[in-house]
């Protein structure tokens, strides 16, 4: 009978050394950093930097983004409104299913250019209260629209 109380006390300190092994563990375990926010946040497409050359965006032409909530987007590409989703994972980031009108904005508009670098963008930064926007052949400087 004595062994019988043994084990069972001794089966009840492995199960609580067991419970706080598991608690220390996942207290220990790293987290990923999130990175600032984008959710709730409307920018302003100021330039565009590829290969060393800057262009400037006019100041008239609208190419917006507005992150509405954690996952979805909508901006205007000049002429032509667009929606869609994005995911963020700490300062990685990308746009899926941009989907808008098709509109001809004219010539000289960088609507396309604008929605064709945003469907690459694989990270962004923040710097000086902008938002930079990195693809693979292109960076778009952002900046914050009230």
């Amino acid at each position: 009978v004595w062994y019988h109380v043994f084990f069972k006390h001794l089966l009840w300190r492995i199960a609580m050394l067991r419970g706080w092994f598991l608690l220390a563990l996942v207290a220990c375990t790293p987290h990923p950093p999130s990175g600032p926010g984008l959710a709730h946040t409307a920018w302003r497409a100021a330039a565009f930097h590829q290969g060393g050359t800057t262009l400037a965006v006019p100041p008239g032409e609208p190419l917006t983004l507005r992150f509405l909530d954690k996952e979805h987007v909508a901006g205007q590409a000049d002429c032509n409104a667009f929606q869609g989703t994005y995911r963020q994972r700490g300062q990685h980031l990308s746009f899926h299913h941009l989907a808008g009108t098709k509109k001809g904005c004219g010539p000289s508009s960088h609507g396309a250019r604008f929605l064709h670098a945003l469907r690459g963008v694989t990270r962004f930064e923040r710097h000086g209260g902008r938002l930079m926007l990195y693809a693979p052949d292109v960076r778009i400087e952002m900046e914050p629209m009230p």
